[in-house]
């Protein structure tokens, strides 16, 4: 995923979500992933129309996954060994909510997303948008955190219902060294004098 993790992650967040909407409510629900809450603020655009709003309110270290040492990469272009710093773990917040449409349809919208996060415990480039969702192997992990007042968090000046949760994934070093490769030894004996 590169530079481009957080926003690539969001977007993937983005579908799962929306896809798991889909199932459990009236016709589909779209996901906005936005920054800032633009969408909220433009609520003459959806009136009666429901719709889930994802936003990303932190990116905190993660100590638990931290990694000391290097990371050696060989090159198949020009056989050279490359010494990277290893990444930096973050865990990255999310806040989900739902604007417009009933209490009744917006309370299936947050146990759909509830039920989504719980039956997908990790998101990562493994996960196929379309289709069935693979999480057998690789991705990173999702966790669901208690943050009853994300909406003061996020300057919303109404009680709003959210849902804070967590993903962990890499941000991969952009430093790395070329280490000299040793083509070829000699080496000398001497016989020990006495």
């Amino acid at each position: 995923m590169g530079r481009k993790i957080l926003y690539e992650l969001s977007q993937e967040l983005s579908v799962l979500l929306e896809d798991g909407l889909e199932s459990e409510s009236d016709g589909r629900v779209p996901v906005f992933f936005c920054h800032p809450l633009d969408v909220l603020q433009d609520r003459q655009s959806y009136p009666e129309e429901t719709f889930g709003v994802l936003y990303i309110s932190a990116v905190l270290p993660e100590r638990n996954y931290r990694l000391s040492g290097h990371d050696v990469e060989r090159s198949s272009a020009d056989s050279q060994v490359h010494r990277r710093r290893p990444p930096l773990w973050v865990r990255v917040r999310y806040v989900f909510m739902v604007a417009g449409g009933s209490p009744e349809t917006q309370l299936t919208v947050i146990a759909a997303a509830l039920e989504t996060l719980h039956d997908y415990p990790l998101v990562g480039p493994h996960v196929e948008s379309s289709g069935g969702h693979d999480t057998t192997e690789g991705g990173h992990p999702v966790r669901i955190v208690e943050e009853p007042d994300a909406w003061r968090t996020l300057g919303l000046p109404e009680h709003r219902l959210t849902i804070t949760f967590e993903v962990i994934c890499p941000i991969a070093s952009g430093r790395t060294e070329t280490l000299d490769r040793i083509e070829e030894r000699h080496l000398r004996f001497q016989e020990a004098r006495k």
